[in-house]
């Protein structure tokens, strides 16, 4: 029985699935943190932009004499 415990130790230890897996797991934890860096970059361009786009929007109004929105 010892032996079948340390042949099954050693055949585990030998296995490189777990290894494969891991390694699949931290490329994907990269790729989502890339992800996530790319869209809180382009959300606070759109913010900019919607920014400016208010501004002016409101700049038109006010010298036209009506309020935006209304």
């Amino acid at each position: 029985m010892a032996v079948s415990v340390q042949a099954s130790i050693g055949d585990f230890l030998k296995d490189e699935q777990a290894q494969n897996l891991s390694e699949y797991c931290l490329i994907t934890a990269g790729i989502a943190v890339a992800g996530l860096l790319i869209i809180l970059g382009v959300t606070g361009g759109l913010h900019n932009i919607w920014q400016i786009a208010s501004a002016t929007t409101n700049a038109a109004s006010s010298s036209s004499g009506t309020v935006a929105g209304q």
